[in-house]
């Protein structure tokens, strides 16, 4: 995990018309799953005595300040990257997982042979924090956060509201290739 300063983009996500798109969105994931989405990177997921996973944190599409940050971070690393906004539930935690992208699931945009393990976390409003290999950092407005999928990671909203951020999926470029092109720009480097 490590983080670059947020100021090398142009954006701003945290505004009225962000925070009302949010309360309005369409969530993408059923509180009471269905087995809609791919749970095989988490290590121990909370169910129902009938089997069905509860969803602690959720998403929703971009917006078009979204979709604004997203080009600027395409032009920079040479590559796609699609950005969705998290939310997660008061005093709740997503669970320890990697992720695993399937092309059935249709809350990512991701077909059969595409590579991510790249995920690059801002905070829209509330407090999360993230842990990724053994390192845990509460998300601030001044850096983005960028964690390596592909390993057990974490999310927690510990505050008794609803909180969101927003993550960057980085396609076809790896973890250690993005963390090449930020180099001049990152401010704590936690990797090992």
């Amino acid at each position: 995990m490590f983080s670059f300063r947020a100021d090398i983009f142009e954006f701003d996500l945290q505004n009225d018309e962000t925070f009302l798109y949010l309360f309005k969105a369409e969530w993408r994931k059923q509180f009471l799953d269905l087995s809609s989405h791919n749970y095989g990177g988490f290590t121990n997921l909370l169910k129902t005595e009938s089997g069905k996973v509860i969803n602690t944190g959720n998403y929703h599409f971009r917006n078009n300040h979204l979709e604004k940050l997203d080009q600027q971070m395409c032009d920079r690393f040479n590559t796609f990257a699609e950005s969705h906004f998290i939310n997660i539930l008061p005093q709740c935690e997503v669970g320890e997982h990697h992720d695993i992208y399937d092309p059935q699931d249709d809350t990512v945009n991701v077909v059969n042979g595409d590579f991510i393990n790249t995920s690059i976390l801002f905070p829209i409003f509330g407090e999360i924090e993230v842990e990724s290999n053994g390192h845990t950092r509460l998300l601030t407005n001044n850096v983005f956060t960028v964690i390596d999928t592909s390993k057990l990671h974490n999310g927690w909203n510990t505050s008794n509201s609803l909180s969101y951020c927003c993550s960057t999926l980085v396609y076809g470029k790896t973890y250690k290739d993005i963390k090449q092109i930020l180099k001049d720009f990152i401010v704590e480097d936690l990797d090992d």
